[in-house]
């Protein structure tokens, strides 16, 4: 008996990697704008698994960084309906309203977010200062403040560093130094990824440093091209 309940555990420990493993692949696919084969991805993850709400929320943002809102829209309010007490879906919510110009409506899901995290759920913080900074209504110190504390909560998290460069670029754009210091963190914590390269490479450029810009770029293009290779 002892025998088959671990098999069965272990069975299902197995098939829970897989779809985080699934999940992960498709977040990838959606930031190299692979979005039709993440997308595919996404449909079969919610197949698999329609309440969780993070898959609703992940596909959501696959349909915003191609600039489709209201698509975006459907799947972070499908993914509240279904999990409600998943708080990424409201970051969402709020982020489209945002984007929209509806401030005081996305500031009451983004408040009902950062109450279900707890403000320890660092995924949560870095989504919320995510909006401060692209937006065209931006919040940068409030941006900037929240990465501290996502990066207090998670120290080795690479995406923390690579937006408060983000945010420091924006805050000061003739100073490329504290951003290129937190591009070249997130490097370091993430050789693997080329997040950092390639925020380098555009800072070296706009600096009109092109030898150094092209040395990120060749670096970039090599970690491209093993990432192809391996994925």
């Amino acid at each position: 008996m002892m025998k088959k309940i671990t098999y069965i555990t272990t069975v299902v420990m197995i098939a829970n990697t897989a779809i985080a493993q699934s999940l992960q692949d498709a977040i990838t696919k959606t930031d190299n704008e692979r979005f039709e084969s993440a997308a595919v991805d996404f449909r079969n993850l919610i197949a698999k698994e329609p309440s969780k709400g993070d898959h609703y929320f992940y596909y959501g943002e696959n349909f915003f960084k191609r600039g489709d809102l209201d698509s975006a829209q459907v799947y972070y309010a499908k993914g509240a309906e279904l999990n409600a007490t998943f708080p990424l879906n409201y970051v969402g919510l709020g982020k489209v309203l945002w984007f929209k110009g509806i401030q005081p409506e996305a500031k009451t899901q983004i408040f009902k977010a950062t109450t279900l995290g707890g403000n320890k759920n660092a995924e949560v913080i870095r989504k919320i200062a995510e909006i401060y900074i692209n937006a065209d209504q931006k919040n940068l110190d409030e941006a900037i403040n929240l990465l501290n504390v996502a990066i207090k909560l998670e120290p080795k998290n690479q995406e923390s560093y690579l937006l408060l460069g983000d945010a420091l670029l924006e805050k000061n754009p003739t100073d490329g130094g504290p951003a290129m210091k937190n591009y070249s963190k997130a490097s370091e914590l993430n050789p693997k990824s080329p997040k950092g390269d390639l925020r380098s490479g555009k800072l070296y450029q706009r600096g009109q440093n092109y030898q150094l810009a092209l040395t990120e770029q060749v670096k970039l293009l090599k970690l491209t091209l093993l990432n192809y290779l391996t994925s």
